[in-house]
């Protein structure tokens, strides 16, 4: 399981089966409006919500055979007035106007309230853990007094994993190099590996090549980031260009003639040949680098 940061996505609604008539009933559902999903609904209080009361919620978690496991994480709180304001956080304004209460001070008088609207996405300025478990999970939410249930409803949302990028100068530092297929017959084998000199780090080894890199070829990179729990997140980054000998020397701009110098190449200009074009007692090219400083 993964954890970090999230987008809350609200997938359905319902009210929870009661065994009697709620004294506090919760009628709320989803509108999509473009791009953002708004809760709207009504609420009837036959008691005010206050510090008498209990504040209870439950987790269940739906596992990858679409099973429910219940009671994944149960909280139960008293004064529920003010528990769910410091929940609610710098969100809890936005939350009471969008549900249709007279006031942003507990308790919650009794009555019939009808929501104008509520954007959950200002959840992200509640006091709710900014991080959590990815997945969905069914949600309860219970308002009880002496163990009586007065009100329940029920959400299903899925804690989505959203990608958080920092921009800015770095400095990169080469771990290892290895052949993606070692084992199988490529037209174009690499065989680097990293030495160091000093505090300078180089790339040296071979490179034997059967056919020209040249524009006729596609480039393509894969890029695979490691989470803070050791686990690899594939194809995080991808790119696929055509003129792959042209691509390859745009990308590398300035530093391009010294990686060529640097891989043992012979020729600034694309295509790079095989080596027999130069030799011709060789069948195949066979390029020794001299070494490339990754600076």
């Amino acid at each position: 399981m993964t954890v970090g940061p999230y987008q809350l996505v609200f997938k359905q609604i319902y009210n929870c089966e009661m065994k009697q008539e709620s004294k506090i009933k919760l009628s709320a559902y989803i509108n999509h409006k473009g791009n953002s999903t708004w809760l709207h609904g009504n609420y009837t209080l036959k008691v005010p919500i206050d510090d008498t009361l209990f504040l209870e919620m439950r987790l269940a978690f739906k596992e990858s055979s679409g099973q429910w496991k219940e009671n994944r994480f149960v909280y139960k709180s008293p004064k529920a007035c003010s528990t769910l304001k410091e929940i609610f956080g710098k969100a809890w304004t936005a939350f009471t106007l969008g549900i249709g209460f007279p006031s942003t001070n507990c308790p919650i008088p009794p009555g019939n309230y009808e929501a104008p609207g509520f954007d959950p996405s200002v959840l992200k300025d509640s006091n709710a853990p900014k991080v959590f478990i990815y997945g969905t999970y069914k949600f309860y939410l219970y308002f009880t007094k002496n163990n009586e249930v007065l009100g329940c409803q029920a959400y299903i949302m899925e804690f989505k994993q959203v990608n958080i990028y920092v921009k800015g100068p770095y400095k990169m530092v080469f771990k290892r190099i290895y052949s993606c297929n070692p084992t199988k017959n490529n037209k174009i084998q690499y065989n680097f590996y990293l030495m160091h000199k000093d505090n300078t780090t180089f790339i040296l080894g071979n490179t034997t090549s059967y056919i020209p890199i040249d524009d006729t070829l596609f480039l393509e990179i894969k890029m695979a980031n490691k989470d803070s729990f050791g686990n690899w997140n594939e194809n995080a980054f991808m790119h696929k260009s055509p003129n792959a000998c042209s691509a390859l020397k745009k990308l590398y701009g300035n530093a391009w003639n010294a990686i060529i110098l640097g891989l043992g190449y012979k020729s600034f200009s694309c295509p790079i040949l095989p080596l027999f074009i130069f030799l011709k007692c060789y069948t195949n090219g066979f390029y020794l680098g001299p070494g490339v400083d990754t600076s």
